[in-house]
C-alpha cells in the first residue's frame, strides 16, 4: 500500500518500468503512450530481467535475512542498544526526508 511510490521509483530508476504520478491516470492518451513505451523498447525488458537477475542472485535472499532476525530476537529479546534513532522522526520526517 504505502510503499508502492518508493517500488514504482526504484524500478523507474533501474530503467525496468515507467512511473506515472497518480494524479495523471484520468489522462487515457499519457498512460497508453506509458504502456507502449514500456511494451516496445527492448531497454526495458533488458533491464527487468537485468533486475530481476540480481535480485534473484543476492548472498541472502529476503526470507533468509528476516528468519535469521526473528531468531536473534527470539534468543536476545529486546536490545535497547539496537533500536534505530529513525523510530523518533515524526510522519513529515520519515516520508518527506
Amino acid at each position: 500500500m504505502a510503499d508502492q511510490p518508493r517500488n514504482a521509483l526504484m524500478l523507474a530508476r533501474h530503467g525496468g518500468a515507467l512511473q506515472l504520478d497518480k494524479f495523471n491516470l484520468d489522462k487515457p492518451e499519457e498512460i497508453r503512450r506509458a504502456i507502449q513505451t514500456v511494451l516496445t523498447d527492448p531497454n526495458y525488458r533488458k533491464n527487468a530481467e537485468k533486475l530481476a537477475d540480481i535480485l534473484s542472485s543476492q548472498p541472502y535472499q529476503p526470507k533468509e535475512v528476516v528468519l535469521k532476525h526473528c531468531d536473534f530476537a527470539v534468543k536476545f529479546g529486546d536490545l535497547k542498544t539496537l533500536n534505530s534513532e529513525g523510530r523518533l522522526l515524526n510522519v513529515f520526517q520519515f516520508l518527506f526526508n
